[in-house]
């Protein structure tokens, strides 16, 4: 099985995380014309992952990786912040796989989605406590917007990846 289904492999190479490098120094309706393209990638990336089905570990490690991607190009986290942990995400770049190497991957990929996920509120805070007080669908804003984001697949894509942590840590 490919690490990246066919389908959900030319999205990702053309991650919008790739788009924000470009943003720079672009005029403005250069910029609004990458932002749109960076929210038809991220719906693009959405859709095609739910039939994307790792099996094996190297699979979910795979996944997490792009989705964890995925998200920083989609700007739930900064560019530098993903830098950072690009490396240690990046499943080609474990020389094997032991229980400690899979904890580590295991708390930056967590650690990941809830920075990510923090970054949601912390944006639209302010926002939400002005319209909570006459839109009262406006406190269920964070939760709606992380539901319909890639930020939902990478939260069950470390649940996977931390389920089967638990059953190789518990085969040793």
């Amino acid at each position: 099985m490919d690490f990246i289904p066919s389908r959900l492999a030319g999205a990702e190479r053309a991650t919008s995380l790739q788009i924000f490098y470009l943003i720079d120094n672009q005029s403005n309706l250069t910029k609004m014309a990458l932002f749109d393209l960076s929210a038809k990638t991220e719906e693009l990336i959405f859709k095609e992952l739910t039939n994307w089905k790792a099996v094996t570990l190297k699979d979910i490690l795979m996944k997490n990786y792009v989705l964890a991607r995925a998200a920083c190009g989609a700007g739930y986290m900064e560019l530098w912040e993903w830098e950072k942990i690009e490396s240690t995400l990046n499943p080609g770049s474990l020389a094997s796989v032991n229980i400690s190497a899979l904890n580590e991957f295991m708390n930056v990929a967590r650690g990941t989605l809830e920075w990510s996920t923090g970054m949601i509120r912390a944006v639209y805070g302010k926002d939400i406590k002005l319209f909570e007080g006459f839109e009262p669908l406006a406190m269920g804003f964070p939760d709606d917007l992380i539901r319909s984001s890639v930020l939902l697949h990478l939260g069950q894509s470390v649940g996977e990846l931390g389920r089967t942590r638990n059953l190789f840590s518990s085969t040793i």
